[in-house]
C-alpha cells in the first residue's frame, strides 16, 4: 500500500449536498448523488486532512475497507470527496478517486459509493456498484483516525 502527501480540504457543512456538487464544476455528475441518498451530517467549516490510498492491486470493498483499518485509516465520507473535487480539481485525471464512508442502497438493493473520475478530457463524479472489484489504477480517499 502506497499513500501520497496530504490533501488538506475544508469541509462546509453548511451546504447542501447539491452545492457541493456545483462547487465541483463537473463535466457530468450522477443525478443520483442528492441529499435524499446521501444525508450531510457536521456543523460549520472543518478541516480533513485527506490522503490518497493506493493498494495497486484489485480488490474487493471489504479487502479495502480492512486494509484501509489495518493502516489506521477511514474512509472519507461523500462531503471529503466533494470538497477534495472542488479544491484539488485536476488529480482525479490522474486516476479514479473513491470514498466508501458514504454508501446509497439504490432502489434494486444494490450498494453504491462516490467516485471521482475523467472522461476524456472531462472531469466525472459517478457511483460504482461496491460489491464489483475495485481495479489497481483507483485510488481510496481515506482520513487518518
Amino acid at each position: 500500500m502506497k499513500t501520497t502527501n496530504h490533501h488538506p480540504v475544508i469541509v462546509d457543512y453548511g451546504q447542501t449536498l447539491e452545492q457541493m456538487v456545483g462547487a465541483g464544476k463537473y463535466d457530468w455528475a450522477n443525478s443520483d448523488i442528492t441529499q435524499e441518498h446521501f444525508s450531510v451530517s457536521g456543523n460549520g467549516k472543518a478541516e480533513r486532512p485527506l490522503e490518497l490510498v493506493h493498494f495497486n492491486r484489485e480488490m474487493t470493498t471489504d479487502q479495502a475497507l480492512e486494509e484501509l483499518d489495518k493502516q489506521d485509516f477511514r474512509p472519507a465520507t461523500i462531503e471529503e470527496l466533494l470538497a477534495f473535487g472542488a479544491t484539488y480539481l485536476e488529480i482525479q485525471r490522474e486516476f479514479p478517486i473513491v470514498e466508501l464512508g458514504s454508501v446509497w442502497r439504490d432502489q434494486r438493493g444494490m450498494r453504491r459509493a462516490a467516485y471521482l473520475h475523467r472522461e476524456g478530457p472531462r472531469r466525472s463524479l459517478h457511483l460504482y456498484w461496491i460489491e464489483s472489484n475495485w481495479y489497481g489504477s483507483y485510488r481510496f480517499l481515506a482520513v487518518r483516525k
